[in-house]
């Protein structure tokens, strides 16, 4: 792992390079999503392949965490390259993250249709057992 601040630099805006293409690649994984729940695919469909993007992307997180450790213990700021590669990603996060809250704002519009007649089919299914004990007498 680099210890200089200007190879730590190198290698932070590097790996922020690199987050931003998978960002990138996300969103519009995301995007392709929101297109398929717009046009009537449900939620429980494409989950799996939400968590699969999502998972991508924690991974792209995780490469990063080390190298900004260190950078944080070096208490300097950054250079113009590493300026540069913040904001573009910045920009990317906060679009991506827009994306993601659309799409957790889905699942809970589902999730609130759904549970009323997840406890209507409970309460029915209780009525059917108390019917059959009660015929069985």
């Amino acid at each position: 792992m680099p210890n200089r601040q200007s190879d730590v630099e190198r290698a932070l805006a590097a790996v922020l390079e690199s987050r931003g293409a998978t960002y990138l690649a996300a969103h519009s994984a995301l995007e392709a999503l929101q297109q398929r729940l717009h046009a009537g695919d449900t939620l429980h469909r494409v989950a799996p392949e939400l968590q699969q993007v999502l998972g991508t992307i924690r991974s792209a997180d995780d490469q990063l965490t080390p190298l900004q450790q260190q950078w944080e213990q070096l208490h300097v700021t950054a250079g113009p390259e590493l300026k540069s590669a913040i904001q573009r990603h910045q920009s990317q996060l906060e679009r991506t993250l827009a994306l993601v809250d659309c799409l957790v704002a889905a699942a809970q519009t589902d999730r609130s249709l759904l549970a009323p007649r997840l406890d209507e089919a409970a309460r029915a299914r209780k009525m059917q057992a108390a019917y059959a004990a009660a015929e069985g007498y």
